[in-house]
């Protein structure tokens, strides 16, 4: 059966590259101490639905989108565990500008 294992080899290197940066970025973020929580911001982002969402206004000429995946990993049926909760809010917005003279 080396065609399934052929086949899974991309995927495998995509997930040890995620998993590095993740790790490199966990690294980085150890070494400079802790920072101040922005209270309204956490809150802003505890109130976005699960799943991704993108909401297009072409009279502003505006595009919001927001997405969020959480999941729990567990060692085991019942061992311990990680929750992981990711959550990005963006928008993009275009004007028309004047010719410079």
């Amino acid at each position: 059966m080396p065609l399934p294992a052929l086949l899974t080899a991309p995927l495998a290197l995509r997930l040890a590259q995620l998993a590095a940066a993740a790790a490199i970025g966990a690294a980085l973020a150890a070494r400079r101490g802790p920072e101040r929580l922005d209270i309204a911001t956490e809150d802003a982002l505890d109130r976005v639905p699960e799943g991704a969402d993108l909401r297009l206004d072409p009279r502003a000429a505006r595009a919001d989108a927001e997405a969020r995946w959480r999941r729990a990993v567990r060692l085991g049926s019942d061992g311990p565990g990680v929750e992981i909760d990711l959550c990005a809010v963006g928008r993009l917005r275009a004007r028309r500008l004047r010719a410079a003279r």
